[in-house]
Formats: structure tokens, sequence, C-alpha cells
């Protein structure tokens, strides 16, 4: 089985990672949740 990547997808969220945003991926159900946390939370 080969695995296809999105380019474009891991670009977004490489971003989003970078401006403090956390990507969960639940792979049974195929999604992906974006969490952006406080700056409170974070430390």
């Amino acid at each position: 089985m080969k695995k296809i990547i999105d380019f474009m997808s891991y670009k977004i969220e490489k971003a989003l990672r970078e401006e403090g945003f956390i990507v969960k991926v639940d792979k049974d159900k195929k999604v992906k949740l974006l969490i952006k946390l406080g700056a409170e939370e974070i430390q």
C-alpha cells in the first residue's frame, strides 16, 4: 500500500503549527482536529 501525501495540507498544517495551533489526527475516523491553546494553557 502506497501512502499518498497531500503537500498543500502539509504546508497549511505546518504554518498553523508555527502560529501555535495543534493538529490532532484520529486515524480510525479519518478526522483531523485543529486546537488553539491560550498562552496560559501552554505553560
